[in-house]
């Protein structure tokens, strides 16, 4: 032992969180921070607007016309007729109207 330890103090071991050896080197700082102009922030709301109005779109539309389809037929149906039979009346009346002279 040491004179500095003289007592009742015990050595210290590699496992002592106190006296473990040299500590690791840190790593380098971040490089500062670059700061955006004031038109950048708006540019980069804008250009992810436009790719979530996108996906948005190719999601929305197909099931808003599938729905409106779907709409038709329900409606027409609690008429008491079909879309098949809507056409073949305006067709039959387009028909039948042009030759009255």
């Amino acid at each position: 032992m040491s004179d500095l330890h003289a007592g009742p103090l015990k050595e210290s071991s590699p496992e002592d969180e106190h006296h473990a050896g040299p500590l690791p080197k840190s790593k380098e700082p971040p490089p500062p921070r670059v700061r955006k102009s004031w038109r950048e922030p708006g540019w980069e709301r804008r250009r992810r607007r436009r790719f979530v109005e996108e996906i948005l779109g190719w999601i929305l539309v197909p099931i808003i016309l599938i729905a409106i389809y779907w709409g038709v037929k329900a409606g027409l149906a609690a008429l008491g007729t079909d879309l098949t039979s809507l056409i073949q009346g305006i067709k039959t009346a387009i028909g039948s109207s042009g030759g009255s002279r």
